[in-house]
């Protein structure tokens, strides 16, 4: 399916095909919920993320086993919905960054990574040890 051809298809899909792909549930401090694919744990932001990392609808379908039109409607949904989506995104992405860097000063992590460093090297010198 061509770029062209899916968005003609989103914008063809009304509110009401749209509903009977996409259900929101219960999200704490969400007044509205939050949209994903009925009966599923796949969100719309899932579906957002997968096509602008370059999985076409066909990927999506057969790696989820979704419906192209579950896809469909959920490409719709983010069209009629932009700004919230959006909003989740740059959420999860501060959610993630703020965990990776809390990791960087961990000190298990630092000492798990001290540790995994020192492996390598005693490795690198032992293979050297054996070359010669």
């Amino acid at each position: 399916m061509t770029s062209k051809r899916i968005r003609q298809e989103v914008k063809m899909m009304d509110e009401e095909t749209v509903s009977r792909y996409i259900e929101r549930t219960p999200l704490a401090g969400e007044e509205a919920g939050y949209p994903r694919i009925q009966g599923r744990r796949i969100s719309v932001v899932d579906i957002v993320l997968w096509r602008q990392s370059g999985l076409s609808i066909a990927a999506i379908v057969a790696d989820y086993d979704l419906t192209e039109n579950a896809v469909l409607a959920a490409l719709a949904f983010y069209e009629q919905n932009q700004t919230e989506i959006d909003r989740y995104i740059e959420e999860g992405e501060a959610f993630f960054e703020a965990g990776l860097e809390a990791q960087q000063r961990d000190p298990i992590y630092l000492g798990m990574r001290a540790r995994r460093e020192a492996i390598v090297l005693r490795e690198k010198s032992d293979f050297k040890a054996y070359d010669q």
